[in-house]
């Protein structure tokens, strides 16, 4: 949208209005793409800086700009996979040295993290069962059962409230 491409209505026209909403949503729009185009380009550069460490070889590592964000881009997949690799050996390798064992003992972990500065209220009867699968089904049938009785109850109220309304702007209506 050149400046003085095309004919500008003078003020007061027709045209004047549709123009403004048109430059209006074209501002819009524009301030929206810049909004994102920021974020990205600060989620790339977080991830850039986390892949830090990793070392490609024969490539410099590019420093983020507009213009290079691809590029830097395709060095943290390249990163990324080299990470990657790294794991999966790591696992092979702990588990040739380690066996099966390795693997069944972190299974067997406790499935909570431990508790570092956590004030957590444990119930008095720790050592009940959970609920089973069952009873837990049950629970959410009793549960949709009620929230469908709720429902129908609100209803019903909404519909006194409406009469009620109804008859008092009549009444109103009649004594004008």
């Amino acid at each position: 949208y050149a400046a003085g491409s095309e004919p500008q209505p003078a003020a007061g026209q027709a045209g004047d209005g549709s123009e403004r909403n048109k430059l209006e949503r074209q501002r819009h729009k524009h301030e929206r793409l810049a909004r994102v185009m920021i974020a990205v380009k600060a989620g790339v550069q977080h991830l850039s800086e986390r892949l830090e460490g990793v070392k490609l070889e024969g490539q410099a590592p590019h420093v983020l700009t507009d213009d290079n964000m691809v590029e830097v881009l395709q060095q943290c997949e390249a990163k990324m996979r080299i990470v990657l690799e790294a794991i999966r050996q790591e696992e092979e390798a702990l588990v040739r040295d380690m066996g099966e064992a390795a693997l069944t003992k972190s299974h067997e972990l406790p499935t909570e993290p431990p508790i570092v500065n956590n004030c957590r209220v444990r119930d008095a009867d720790g050592g009940e069962e959970a609920p089973s699968e069952e009873e837990f089904e049950e629970e959410m049938e009793d549960e949709v059962v009620e929230r469908d009785a709720i429902k129908k109850q609100s209803g019903a109220i909404l519909d006194k409230l409406n009469k009620k309304s109804r008859k008092g702007s009549k009444k109103k209506k009649a004594a004008d």
